[in-house]
């Protein structure tokens, strides 16, 4: 059985982030399994800039760019004030 490539993560958020119930202060490095990768709230962390992946800069740019083509548009761009203060058309 191959063993599962590992990677390293490291906390540049202030706050704490629980990793397979180990706790990651920050600044700090944690070794995990490549699939952590794979969980939402891994690439959320990475999209947000509160975690990455040590020397590879690479994959955190990859992992950004595959978060931010989910989200939602956001409603309220490209509107001026006075739109947005009128409540729109019914």
């Amino acid at each position: 059985m191959a063993k599962e490539k590992e990677i390293t993560l490291v906390n540049t958020g202030v706050a704490l982030i629980i990793i397979d119930r180990v706790d990651v202060m920050p600044g700090k490095e944690i070794t995990v399994a490549e699939s952590v990768l794979e969980r939402q709230g891994t690439k959320s962390l990475v999209a947000q800039g509160k975690l990455t992946v040590k020397d590879n800069s690479e994959l955190n740019d990859k992992i950004i760019e595959a978060f931010n083509e989910k989200r939602k548009p956001n409603p309220t761009e490209g509107k001026s004030k006075a739109q947005l203060e009128d409540g729109g058309e019914y």
